[in-house]
């Protein structure tokens, strides 16, 4: 483990859970909770800190919820409002598609229309 001051009863309770062959769960969890509390140092940190979150979602809203409850919230309104966004997103794909294979029929009947090789 990197630190030996861990504090989070989040991370205490990980690090009971978890078998030593998988502390580098635990170090990448340690890592998080301090960019959560100090902010990625640099673009290297703030691509860490980008994957981080991604690689662990529910870790990451735990130790948000901790550290920083305010931007718990906004992080949980974020995530809802995302998930909308790619609801809609693929609403309008399926519709697209839809438009599209209507075209290609109606191109598909000209051409045999006109003569053409199905």
């Amino acid at each position: 483990m990197e630190e030996n001051n861990i504090n989070s009863p989040y991370l205490l309770q990980k690090i009971k859970e978890t078998i030593w062959k998988n502390r580098d769960y635990i170090n990448d969890l340690i890592r998080l909770e301090r960019m959560i509390q100090k902010g990625p140092q640099g673009f290297a940190g703030g691509q860490i800190y980008f994957l981080l979150r991604k690689k662990y979602p529910v870790e990451f809203l735990e130790l948000l919820k901790e550290v920083s409850p305010h931007r718990y919230e906004a992080a949980l309104a974020d995530q809802q409002k995302s998930v909308i966004d790619k609801a809609n997103y693929k609403e309008k794909i399926t519709a697209a598609e839809k438009q599209q294979a209507e075209r290609e029929k109606e191109a598909y009947a000209n051409w045999i229309a006109l003569g053409g090789k199905p």
